[in-house]
C-alpha cells in the first residue's frame, strides 16, 4: 500500500492511497506448493508507510490444499523443531501453507471464506497486523495445524491494536489451537481493541500432548512475554482478562458433508460446509455486523441475505429465504388477489423448494403457479373470493421446505371495506 502521511500509526482515510479492493467468489487452490511461507492469498506490507490498506473486502473466496512444503525446511524442522511445526507427532514437517496471509498487513476485511487443508494456519497475521483493521467474521477454517494465527509481538509501537475483531467464525479441526496468538506487545499482555468472540470452535486439538501434539491443545493458546498461557476449552478462554468468547461455544456444526477425521491435507477432500437443520449450534447464534463492513458490502455491491432474527455463524446462511410481496391485499367481493412469492439462494442449500398454500376458510380459492423451485425466483400466489364475508381479514399461510429446512410466511386478505384517505396538510411559515 501507500500512505502519503509523516504518521507511523492512526492514518486518515485520505492519508491511505491503496484502497477500493475487492477479492470475491474466487476458488484458489494449491497455489504455492514447492515453496515455505506463503499462501493462497497474500498481502504484504512494510511499516510505517506501506502496510496500511483502505477499504479492501475479501469475501466468498475458497483457499485451500496450499500445502508450501520444501525439503530444507521439513528436515530442520525434524532436527530442530523448526517454527513451522507443531508437537513431535506432527505430520506437517516442513509444510508452512497458508489460506490467507497478511505479512505486515493491516486494513482487510475478510468475510465469508473458507479456508482448508492449509497446513500451517488457515488465517495468518503477522507483525504491523494491529495498525489497522482486521475485522474476520463469518469465515470457515479447517484442517490446519493453527486455525488462526496471530502472531511477532515484537512490531507492536502502541500496546494494543487499532480494531481488532476476530467473530462469527468456525474454527474446526486444528492439530494444535484453533488459535495461537502473541501478545499485542512486546512489553506485556495487552490487547486494547481486540475483540474475539462468537466463535465455533470443534474438533479442535485432536493430537494430544501424549500423542505428540502440542502442550495442552485445545481452542486457544497465547504467548506472553512472561509464558504461555492455554485455553483448551471455550469455558476456559471466558476466563481471560479481556472478557474473550463471552458468547463463543464448542460443538459439531453439522455440515452438510464433512469428516473430521479426514485430517490428510494431501487427501484433496471437498468437504461440503453449508448448513443443515441439526446446525443448531450456528444458526441464528451470530452477532450483528461491524458498520465498516456492513458499508463495504454496500459500497461493493455485495448480497447478503439473512433468513432468520440473527445472523448464523460460519460462511454460510442456512437455508433459504421466503418473501411475499404484498404480505396484505384489499379486493372487493368476489375479487382476486396477486402476491408475489420470492425463494432465495435455493440452490446453494436445496435441489428443490416444494410450496404449499393453504386458506383458513373453505370460501377462499387459493392457487399457486408453480409448486417447486429449483433457483432463486419469483412465482405468483392468487387468492380468489368465492362468497366469503365482507368485511373480515382472512389468512392464507404458506409453507415451503427444502433440504430440509421448512420456511412459513402469512398472507393477509382484506375482503371489502373501504379505503379511507387522509389530507395531508403542510404548515408552512407565518
Amino acid at each position: 500500500s501507500v500512505i502519503e502521511s509523516d504518521k507511523t500509526r492512526d492514518f486518515s482515510p485520505d492519508e491511505i492511497k491503496t484502497g477500493g479492493i475487492l477479492v470475491q467468489d474466487n476458488l484458489i487452490e494449491r497455489a504455492c506448493q514447492l515453496t515455505t511461507d506463503c499462501a493462497a492469498l497474500k498481502f504484504w506490507g512494510q511499516p510505517p508507510h506501506s502496510h496500511v490498506f483502505r477499504d479492501v473486502l475479501v469475501t466468498g473466496n475458497t483457499l485451500r490444499d496450499n500445502l508450501a512444503w520444501s525439503y530444507v525446511a521439513e528436515q530442520r524442522s525434524r532436527a530442530a523443531r523448526g517454527w513451522w511445526i507443531g508437537g513431535t507427532g506432527c505430520g506437517l514437517q516442513g509444510r508452512a501453507g497458508f489460506g490467507l496471509y497478511l505479512d505486515f498487513v493491516s486494513g482487510v476485511h475478510a468475510y465469508r471464506n473458507v479456508a482448508y487443508n492449509n497446513p500451517y494456519a488457515g488465517f495468518m497475521l503477522v507483525g504491523a497486523w494491529r495498525d489497522g483493521d482486521i475485522i474476520f467474521y463469518n469465515n470457515v477454517v479447517a484442517n490446519s495445524l493453527y486455525g488462526i494465527r496471530p502472531t511477532s509481538p515484537e512490531y507492536d509501537t502502541h500496546g494494543g491494536c487499532v480494531n481488532t475483531r476476530i467473530v462469527n467464525n468456525i474454527i474446526a479441526t486444528s492439530e494444535g489451537y484453533g488459535i495461537y496468538q502473541c501478545t499485542a506487545c512486546a512489553a506485556g499482555e495487552h490487547f486494547g481493541n481486540t475483540i474475539i468472540d462468537h466463535n465455533l470452535y470443534f474438533n479442535t486439538g485432536w493430537r494430544p500432548y501424549e500423542d505428540g501434539g502440542v502442550w495442552q491443545p485445545g481452542a486457544m493458546a497465547v504467548r506472553t512475554p512472561g509464558g504461555q498461557h492455554y485455553y483448551p476449552t471455550v469455558a476456559e478462554i471466558r476466563g481471560h482478562p479481556y472478557g474473550w468468547e463471552l458468547q463463543g461455544r464448542e460443538g459439531d456444526p453439522h455440515f452438510a458433508h464433512y469428516d473430521p477425521d479426514d485430517r490428510d491435507p494431501t487427501s484433496s477432500a471437498s468437504p461440503d460446509f453449508r448448513l443443515t437443520p441439526g446446525s443448531s449450534l450456528v444458526a441464528g447464534q451470530g452477532a450483528e455486523l461491524p458498520p465498516s463492513l456492513s458499508a463495504l458490502l454496500t459500497e461493493f455491491g455485495v448480497e447478503d441475505p439473512r433468513w432468520g432474527e440473527a445472523w448464523d455463524i460460519g460462511r454460510y446462511e442456512g437455508g433459504f429465504g421466503l418473501t411475499v410481496e404484498p404480505p396484505v391485499h384489499r379486493v372487493d367481493s368476489g375479487g382476486t388477489a396477486s402476491y408475489g412469492v420470492l425463494v432465495e439462494s435455493v440452490g446453494e442449500f436445496a435441489s428443490a423448494v416444494t410450496l404449499e398454500a393453504e386458506s383458513h376458510d373453505p370460501c377462499l380459492a387459493v392457487d399457486l403457479d408453480r409448486s417447486r423451485v429449483t433457483e432463486n425466483s419469483w412465482l405468483n400466489l392468487t387468492v380468489t373470493d368465492a362468497g366469503c364475508p365482507v368485511g373480515e381479514l382472512y389468512h392464507v399461510d404458506l409453507t415451503a421446505h427444502g433440504g430440509g429446512f421448512t420456511r412459513t410466511a402469512a398472507i393477509g386478505l382484506i375482503l371489502g371495506g373501504s379505503q379511507v384517505y387522509l389530507p395531508l396538510i403542510l404548515r408552512g411559515a407565518p
